[in-house]
C-alpha cells in the first residue's frame, strides 16, 4: 500500500524543530518554503567550499590551511547578502563598491584555474553564466543584479 500522506507541516518536516531553531524561522504556513530558500543558501555555500578545497588540494595545498579564509569570505557574503536582497526589493542595482563585470571577470578566472587543475568546472562556469547573463547591458551596474538572471 501507498503511504499516508502527511497532513501537517512537521509530519513533512520531521527536522522542522532542530532546523526552525537553528535558522529562527517563524511558526508559520510559509516555513517550508523559508527552509527552501534557507537550505538552498546553505548547500550551495558548502558546494562552494567544497569546490575551493578541491582546487587547493591540486595545488597542493591542504585544505584545512584555507579553512579560515574561506570562512572570511562565507562571513562578508553573509555581510553582502542582505544589500542584495535591498537591491532586489528596490529593483535597482548601483555598483557602490563593485559592479557586475568584476563578479564575471573574478569567476571567469575561478573556471579557467579549475579546469587548468583538473578540478570539475561545472560550479564557477554555472555562476559565470548566470553573471554574464545578468551583466549583459547593465556592465556598470551591482553584482546585485545577478538576482535578475534567476
Amino acid at each position: 500500500s501507498s503511504p499516508t500522506p502527511a497532513n501537517s507541516v512537521s509530519e513533512q518536516w520531521p527536522v522542522r524543530g532542530h532546523v526552525e531553531r537553528f535558522f529562527a524561522l517563524p511558526h508559520t504556513r510559509t516555513w517550508p518554503f523559508l527552509l527552501r530558500c534557507s537550505l538552498g543558501v546553505f548547500w550551495t555555500t558548502l558546494a562552494a567550499w567544497a569546490h575551493g578545497t578541491a582546487l587547493a588540494k591540486a595545488h597542493g595545498i591542504d585544505g584545512q590551511s584555507i579553512a579560515e579564509q574561506m570562512a572570511a569570505m562565507v562571513r562578508l557574503a553573509a555581510d553582502i547578502g542582505p544589500g542584495f536582497a535591498r537591491d532586489a526589493d528596490r529593483g535597482t542595482y548601483p555598483a557602490e563598491t563593485s559592479t557586475i563585470m568584476s563578479a564575471v571577470t573574478t569567476m571567469q578566472h575561478v573556471t579557467a584555474a579549475s579546469k587548468d587543475a583538473g578540478v570539475d568546472p561545472s560550479l564557477p562556469a554555472a555562476v559565470t553564466a548566470l553573471f554574464e547573463r545578468a551583466a549583459s547591458g547593465h556592465e556598470a551596474e551591482s553584482p546585485s543584479r545577478v538576482i535578475e538572471a534567476m
